[in-house]
C-alpha cells in the first residue's frame, strides 16, 4: 500500500474512532443520569458535572484527529484523483468557465480550514464547547423520545 492511501486510511479511522468516542460518552452520560433519576425523579438526566466526566476523551480525539487534518494538508496528502469540481459550468455558452485558479482554492480551503479551526478552539475555552454538547444531547434524546 502507498504512503498516501495508507495516511488516508489512518485519517479515517481517526475521525471513525473519534465519532465512536463521542457515541459512547454519550451513552455513559444517559445511563448514569438514568440513575440519578431514579432515585431522584425531579433530576435532571444531563448534568454539568457527567457532561464534563465523559467528553474529555472525545475531545481529546477530537483535537487530535484535526491535528493530524491539518499535518496532512501541510504534507499535501490528497486523493490522487479528486473529484472536486474547479470550474463551473455556464449553461447559456456551453463553455467551462474558470473561477477560481487551483492555486487559489488551495489557499482559500486552508485559510477558511484555519479559521474553522481557530474558532473551535475559542469556543472551546470559552465553555462552549460544553454547551453545545448538552443542548445537543437533549434535543437527540427528546427527538427519538428518550428525555
Amino acid at each position: 500500500m502507498e504512503k498516501r492511501k495508507l495516511l488516508l486510511t489512518l485519517q479515517s479511522i481517526m475521525w471513525l474512532a473519534t465519532a465512536l468516542c463521542f457515541i459512547m460518552s454519550a451513552v455513559l452520560i444517559y445511563t448514569e443520569g438514568l440513575k440519578v433519576k431514579a432515585l431522584n425523579p425531579m433530576a435532571d438526566i444531563y448534568t454539568i458535572e457527567a457532561i464534563r466526566r465523559y467528553s474529555w476523551t472525545p475531545i481529546i480525539f477530537l483535537l487530535a484527529s484535526l491535528l493530524m487534518s491539518v499535518v496532512w494538508i501541510f504534507l499535501n496528502v490528497k486523493e490522487s484523483s479528486p473529484n472536486y469540481p474547479s470550474k463551473i459550468i455556464d449553461f447559456t455558452n456551453n463553455k467551462k468557465v474558470s473561477v477560481i485558479s487551483e492555486a487559489g482554492q488551495k489557499k482559500l480551503s486552508t485559510a477558511i480550514f484555519v479559521v474553522a479551526v481557530i474558532f473551535i478552539i475559542l469556543g472551546f475555552f470559552n465553555g462552549s464547547l460544553m454547551d453545545v454538547l448538552i443542548k445537543a444531547s437533549k434535543i437527540c434524546t427528546e427527538c427519538i423520545g428518550l428525555g
